[in-house]
């Protein structure tokens, strides 16, 4: 029974899937069925079972249509195979792969051929059967995401995966280094991240897209893609002292933050502490010190916007006030670990909280205890 189980399910999905795109070469390939009343010319039978819920195996005509639907599609399966296939196409693989619940390859290499499986033998027929193997279960969920699919968009891209992604790009035509949706559909199969659910994959398109970007930036530069580019050693910028000495020789300390950053970058002593390594994040190859200069410009409010452009760049104006000010402001906040305000307990005796403690106490001896009257009585025997 498991491998009748198995080339049922199996006729039927192929069946059901083509049957609005190949309805008319599968009627003319399959010959026609003797009539359910066996040519006794009986009444017409009514309607079908229109309940949402298959019909109750105890019901004699529910029982009797199904197995002469299964009769049918498994003589004619078996029989005309090959005008099914051509007929067919591609479909029945396509529809049937999307049905499957995703598994990886590696799963997908333990699982035994299709052939193999109907073949009637003492180790098949104690295997589970195809519609048990495609159920979907806790452990399948543990077993895909042990193989390396990634189920979550916040994990971290693994060297594997970059390297398959690195190779995508690389086999794509030089006129479609842009990619786009094809070959990040192509990326997502080499994966193994094809045939998720909708919002886990549209999820993954986006991050594999965000990644194929990077990349290929990466790439186009002439860049180690899997070198780690943090820097490791110390932070040894200052950028706002750099700026600040960069604006005060330009004319009116105003200019652009090119123009301030040729001047940086001129300076024999500042130059060497440059990052130099071209930005993957920007398409015009800008170093990543240019940016972390533009990050600086914004920190400290001494750089004021003047409002004006030179070309397609704003103009900036050096205030010596306001970093007067600034600096000013930020010198009276407490640093951490010092007490803004002293202690204020019982056995403190500081010459700033002594007098306003004996003031307290000077007015709270005035109020009257409880119990003691503060004017006399004013009755009749006063």
């Amino acid at each position: 029974m498991p491998q009748l189980q198995d080339a049922l399910a199996t006729a039927i999905a192929a069946v059901l899937v083509n049957a609005s795109d190949a309805a008319a070469a599968i009627a003319r390939v399959l010959p026609p069925l003797p009539p359910a009343d066996g040519g006794r010319g009986s009444a017409p039978a009514p309607a079908g079972h229109r309940s949402a819920h298959p019909p109750r195996p105890e019901e004699p005509a529910a029982d009797g249509a199904g197995q002469l639907a299964m009769a049918a599609v498994l003589w004619n399966a078996q029989r005309n195979a090959a005008a099914l296939g051509a007929a067919c196409g591609q479909g029945v693989v396509d529809a049937g792969a999307a049905t499957l619940p995703h598994r990886p390859p590696a799963a997908a290499a333990r699982e035994p051929p299709a052939a193999a499986a109907r073949e009637p033998s003492a180790a098949a027929a104690q295997e589970p059967s195809a519609a048990a193997v495609r159920e979907p279960s806790a452990a399948a969920a543990a077993e895909d995401s042990a193989a390396g699919v990634m189920l979550r968009a916040g994990e971290k891209w693994t060297r594997e995966q970059v390297e398959i992604l690195v190779d995508h790009l690389r086999a794509l035509p030089p006129n479609a280094a842009g990619g786009g949706s094809l070959a990040v559909r192509e990326a997502m199969t080499k994966l193994g991240l094809d045939g998720l659910p909708e919002p886990d994959q549209r999820l993954h398109a986006g991050r594999v897209s965000h990644k194929l970007s990077k990349l290929r930036m990466v790439l186009s530069q002439g860049l180690d893609p899997f070198k780690d580019r943090r820097p490791r050693a110390k932070n040894t910028y200052h950028w706002r002292a750099w700026l600040r000495q960069a604006f005060k020789e330009l004319p009116d300390r105003t200019g652009t933050l090119q123009d301030a950053g040729a001047i940086i970058e001129a300076d024999p002593s500042i130059a060497p502490l440059l990052n130099q390594t071209p930005d993957p994040e920007r398409r015009d190859g800008a170093p990543i010190w240019w940016q972390h200069m533009n990050c600086a410009r914004f920190k400290f409010p001494e750089f004021e916007n003047t409002g004006q452009k030179r070309g397609r760049y704003v103009l900036l104006r050096y205030n010596e006030e306001a970093a007067e000010e600034w600096t000013a402001r930020k010198a009276k906040v407490p640093k951490r670990g010092l007490q803004s305000l002293p202690y204020l307990g019982k056995e403190t005796s500081g010459p700033s909280i002594q007098p306003a403690a004996e003031k307290w106490t000077a007015r709270k001896a005035k109020v009257p205890k409880r119990g003691v009257q503060s004017l006399p009585y004013l009755g009749k025997e006063s």
